[in-house]
């Protein structure tokens, strides 16, 4: 009689074996550094004195004398005619008034002069002119003529100008469009229809 064997079934499926995924853990690891601080080398300042320049021009010194002349008189002016004044505040040395017509300059400089003028008919022109001592004519200041052409309103001229020992200035009229009149009151009320402020400056 023969042995039976039984014989072992072969798997039919491969059976393979799973590889496990390795778990990889990365630790990070904060390490703190401090840094000094940085050193400043503070060092105490050093005044240094530089030698002193030249001295430079005189300035100007403030207002040293001024004069103001303003006129209340009803007037008709012609070409070549000067302004009358009748009311007149001096202040210091460089200016005197003793004439109707102009101011005596009697210091030598440098003036910031202003004026003004009300009149009360036709489109009209003025400026100051300056007559010096000695033998030269009066001539007009530079810059200082002004006009309008409604000549029923104010206007105002203003000039810088350098002035000699000895001169008189005036206000004038220059154009030839007719003569210019000077009212005194506006609805019966007086005004100053003419005037002129004058500061010695330098």
């Amino acid at each position: 009689m023969t042995d039976c064997v039984p014989r072992k079934k072969k798997c039919k499926k491969s059976c393979k074996k799973k590889k496990r995924k390795k778990k990889i853990i990365i630790r990070k690891k904060i390490v703190k550094v401090t840094c000094p601080r940085p050193r400043v080398n503070v060092r105490p300042s050093v005044n240094v004195i530089a030698p002193q320049g030249p001295p430079g021009p005189p300035g100007m010194s403030g207002i040293a004398s001024a004069a103001y002349v303003s006129s209340t008189v009803e007037q008709n002016i012609a070409q070549g005619e000067s302004v009358r004044f009748n009311h007149s505040v001096i202040q210091g040395s460089a200016f005197s008034f003793t004439s109707a017509t102009s101011l005596n300059i009697l210091e030598t400089g440098v003036y910031s002069i202003s004026w003004e003028l009300f009149p009360d008919t036709t489109a009209n022109v003025f400026g100051l002119f300056f007559d010096p001592a000695g033998p030269d004519p009066a001539a007009l200041v530079p810059f200082s003529n002004y006009g309008t052409s409604n000549g029923t309103r104010p206007y105002q001229g203003q000039v810088l100008a350098n002035l000699s020992a000895g001169g008189t200035l005036s206000l004038t009229k220059l154009d030839a469009t007719g003569n210019v009149v000077l009212n005194t009151t506006i609805s019966g009320t007086e005004i100053q229809n003419a005037s002129i402020l004058i500061l010695k400056v330098a």
